[in-house]
């Protein structure tokens, strides 16, 4: 027997869709927590785990009552239009005139999926395979047929609420995590857009590169300095990116080996000046990129210092 192991009584809503009235009113008489049978296996709950201060207590049933397919659909969806769903259906095989009870657990899925269902059937005009067939799932329905035992009848009510239950807490568990995850999201989203405009702000040219030397991000700035196409940077690849760069430096081996010696050295710093072919003079700075205390790869930083220079130069001569 399915026991709710609550300190405190809990309500359901139960839903009966079945034309015969009669069969409503044994529906309440099984399941209403005030009648005598709630009440023996409450007291048997006592005697078998404890104390009535320590009792565990049976769920308590709000049962309404449908007579016909439209009409229980419309009692789910007024349930759901304030708030307060149906645990279970009790549903009819056999509910003329209108829609049958297949038709009808269709229809009260489609307003609420979480609704369990409790197939009722006296006759066999839907074996279990056809009734799948028809549903397409298997784990939102048992099967009952009449006339049914009272035990097995409020155990299927036990078992599917606490089902219900559980499934609506993990329901309500995943939207908070969803919530929090948008949140995150969305502070994500703010952080990374205030680091592509520091990024885009600065004077400086900026190339970002992991540990295996492939690229990993760069600002628009650095493609005007370097005059590079922004497809090569596009392919990630740093060995494409190089060719590129080293035909306008007047001294490229010196260049590669820096750059092999800082790859070789990940938490080293270095500042030094490339000189170009065209007269051009950059000054170059490299650090690596931390997250937390690891080493993720290396930022590289050109700034173009050729005005300078030449303005040095000419003081220089003077």
């Amino acid at each position: 027997m399915v026991i709710e192991n609550l300190k405190e009584k809990k309500s359901y809503r139960i839903l009966i869709i079945d034309d015969n009235k009669s069969i409503h009113d044994d529906y309440r008489k099984v399941l209403s927590f005030e009648n005598h049978a709630g009440n023996a296996l409450v007291e048997l709950s006592n005697l078998m785990f404890g104390s009535e201060k320590d009792a565990v207590y049976m769920p308590e049933f709000i049962i309404d009552s449908a007579y016909q397919g439209q009409q229980g659909i419309a009692a789910v969806e007024k349930s759901l239009k304030h708030k307060n769903p149906y645990a279970i259906a009790f549903v009819d095989i056999r509910i003329p005139p209108g829609l049958d009870g297949i038709e009808t657990i269709k229809a009260l899925w489609s307003h609420d999926p979480n609704v369990q269902i409790v197939v009722c059937t006296a006759y066999s005009d839907y074996s279990f395979t056809d009734i799948v067939k028809h549903l397409k799932r298997t784990n939102h329905f048992l099967i009952i047929k009449k006339p049914f035992d009272n035990i097995v009848l409020r155990q299927f009510a036990c078992a599917l609420v606490s089902k219900w239950d559980t499934m609506k807490q993990l329901t309500e568990e995943f939207n908070n995590l969803q919530k929090l995850v948008d949140i995150r999201t969305q502070e994500l989203k703010k952080a990374v857009s205030l680091l592509r405009s520091t990024l885009e702000s600065t004077a400086d040219g900026i190339l970002v590169v992991d540990l295996q030397s492939n690229i990993v991000d760069w600002n628009q700035r650095f493609i005007e300095l370097w005059r590079i196409p922004e497809t090569i940077l596009s392919s990630r690849s740093d060995n494409d990116a190089l060719k590129f760069v080293l035909n306008q430096l007047k001294d490229p081996d010196a260049f590669l080996q820096r750059i092999k010696e800082l790859m070789q050295n990940p938490d080293e710093e270095s500042i030094d000046m490339l000189g170009f072919k065209d007269g051009r003079v950059f000054e170059r700075h490299s650090r690596p990129q931390r997250m937390e205390n690891t080493i993720i790869g290396r930022v590289w930083s050109f700034r173009d210092i050729t005005e300078h220079k030449r303005l040095e130069e000419k003081l220089n001569d003077q």
